[in-house]
């Protein structure tokens, strides 16, 4: 008889991604037929996509607008560089929409490298622009905090950065949050937070990524990226306290 205590939250993810073995399935598989406690979880593990396209929408509804700049020369042309790179990111975005949402490449944390090429089309512009106000930023996060099922109330205040918004991403059919700061200079970053499949936790790491730096980990059951800048050892420091609050 399968020891209903020993089902991880892990394998009932697992469970309904149609990744286990045979054997495992259908242990849990006749578990559910008699505990509806474990039911429950299941439930409570299975992806809101009609939850999230509403979230979505609301987000959507919820982005400040851009404020007016004084139409100097200089602000003319940043306004140029800005509208490339916002065109960029929508070509990206649309290239890879079918990847991000249907990719099978089967590469572990593939997902990192589609993070990391969004983020290198980032400027300072793209956020320091932005103005929102405590209310919208809390709505934000607990509107992303009920998709993907985790509090993230902790983002808005990691010292050290600032926060600026959050918005709603995806890979492979999962939900996936991004956190926007800007750092003390003014450089952009971002935290990731996707469902992982790791059965265990996993240290805090840093490497590479686009040429920025970048720290990534796993706890209770979803993966966390930290990217943005290239001082190695500031990142390493934020994601210590982001690791902590979150």
């Amino acid at each position: 008889m399968t020891n209903l205590t020993s089902i991880r939250d892990e394998e009932l993810t697992a469970f309904l991604d149609d990744e286990l073995d045979p054997n495992r399935r259908e242990a849990i598989e006749a578990a559910l037929q008699i505990d509806p406690l474990l039911s429950r979880r299941l439930d409570s593990l299975r992806i809101p996509r009609d939850d999230i396209a509403s979230a979505f929408d609301v987000l959507t509804t919820m982005a400040p607008e851009t404020p007016e700049l004084p139409q100097t020369e200089s602000v003319k042309t940043r306004g140029s560089f800005l509208n490339l790179a916002a065109m960029a990111a929508c070509l990206l975005i649309g290239g890879l929409a079918g990847s991000l949402f249907s990719s099978k490449s089967g590469q572990r944390d593939g997902w990192m490298d589609y993070v990391a090429a969004y983020q290198a089309l980032y400027v300072n512009e793209t956020l320091s622009t932005i103005t929102q106000s405590e209310t919208q930023g809390i709505k934000q996060l607990e509107q992303l905090g009920e998709v993907v099922g985790r509090d993230l109330n902790g983002a808005r205040s990691v010292e050290g950065i600032d926060f600026k918004r959050a918005q709603l991403l995806g890979f492979e059919g999962k939900p996936l949050v991004q956190i926007a700061y800007l750092s003390p200079r003014g450089e952009p970053m971002a935290l990731c937070i996707i469902r992982s499949k790791a059965a265990t936790d996993s240290a805090i790491k840093t490497t590479r990524l686009e040429g920025m730096s970048s720290a990534h980990w796993t706890r209770r059951g979803f993966a966390f990226l930290l990217i943005g800048g290239d001082d190695d050892r500031f990142i390493s420091e934020i994601a210590e306290r982001v690791s902590s609050s979150i």
